[in-house]
């Protein structure tokens, strides 16, 4: 699948698709980011927006047990460790900016939910997963952490989401 622009994969998420989607989203908002700060060469609060957008997507990529958001945005961090990218998305947000990654997640999810409705689909609502989907879920993000561990633990922005601790 081959997604050309942001719009795409919004609509994938409001039909229930989020692997993709999301990590395209990830990537999108964090080269947005990187194209502002090379042209203005500090941190703005576009900038800020833009990596605030990317951990809600995380974030919710985490809620429905998929870590290719994830997988996504640690591989953008590791750019940056490997010279790819002029700023560090890991340090762009304060403690306190942190916590507006949450209400762009409810925001995301609502905009999820009023479109389905729209197409008379189902609300994505707050699941409970069989455990199967857990042990996969677990499964798939140990196999991540031998590579990516080391980004996650030293990452300011992921040490609160209850989904990787």
């Amino acid at each position: 699948m081959c997604l050309n622009n942001a719009e795409e994969a919004q609509q994938l998420l409001i039909l229930g698709n989020i692997s993709i989607p999301l990590s395209y989203l990830v990537i999108h908002e964090i080269t947005a980011a990187e194209k502002i700060y090379r042209e203005k060469e500090a941190i703005t609060n576009k900038i800020k927006r833009h990596i605030l957008r990317s951990l809600a997507y995380v974030s919710y990529g985490l809620d429905r047990l998929d870590v290719n958001a994830l997988k996504s945005y640690l591989v953008m961090l590791k750019q940056h460790e490997n010279g790819g990218y002029e700023f560090d998305p890991g340090l762009v947000l304060s403690a306190g900016e942190l916590s507006y990654a949450s209400i762009w997640k409810e925001q995301l999810i609502s905009y999820i939910d009023d479109k389905s409705a729209e197409k008379y689909l189902d609300p994505i609502g707050h699941r409970d997963f069989p455990g199967v989907a857990l042990r996969n879920y677990e499964l798939t993000l140990a196999i991540e952490y031998p590579g990516f561990g080391s980004l996650i633990v030293k990452s300011n922005n992921l040490k609160k989401n209850r989904r990787l601790f």
